[in-house]
């Protein structure tokens, strides 16, 4: 037996298998670039400034001062943005191999899972770290003296809130084009 079955034809089975695998992995990667790509827009515009009172001296009336919020004042939300475009730069790079089926060879096959596979965990991880100066910005931590600050700048906080929630669907595309391509590598 030279690898042929039933009267020297291949069996169709994997062809049809692929295709499949071939439609669903362009859908994932075209949400995951949309997502990502919106992630990176919203953050852009989350920019706010607003008057806040200081006390300069007990018994003397505010002082309002302007104060600004954007994006690049604080490193998590620059990781975040950053993480989002490569993960943006990657789908488009993954979603033309994928269209030109070149994704479905074995060498790109394995790379293309490696790469899917460190997107989720960056995503995951800029989410992470986005989230956690959220979390500081809405509630602030009285241990170390920080201020809530999103009840000032409303407007910023829920721009990077959708942010990192539009975000997290382009990390879960991800993570689910792993599993996929990863139940898809076992039948094989």
């Amino acid at each position: 037996m030279d690898g042929m079955e039933n009267g020297g034809r291949k069996d169709t089975m994997k062809i049809a298998n692929e295709r499949k695998l071939r439609g669903s992995d362009v859908l994932l990667r075209m949400l995951a670039l949309i997502a990502t790509l919106i992630a990176i827009i919203i953050v852009n515009v989350s920019e706010e400034t607003e008057l806040v009172p200081v006390i300069i001296a007990p018994g003397l009336p505010p002082l309002h001062v302007p104060a600004t919020a954007k994006w690049k004042y604080s490193s998590a939300f620059v990781y975040f943005l950053v993480v989002n475009a490569i993960a943006c730069a990657y789908a488009v790079v993954s979603l033309i191999l994928s269209m030109l089926k070149l994704a479905g060879t074995d060498g790109i096959a394995m790379v293309v899972f490696v790469f899917d596979l460190i997107m989720a965990a960056l995503l995951f991880s800029g989410n992470g770290a986005a989230g956690a100066m959220g979390v500081v910005a809405y509630r602030g931590n009285e241990h170390v003296r920080w201020e809530k600050v999103c009840y000032i700048f409303e407007k910023y906080c829920r721009y990077n809130t959708a942010a990192g929630a539009v975000s997290l669907v382009g990390a879960t595309a991800f993570l689910v084009l792993v599993i996929l391509t990863a139940l898809h590598l076992r039948k094989r």
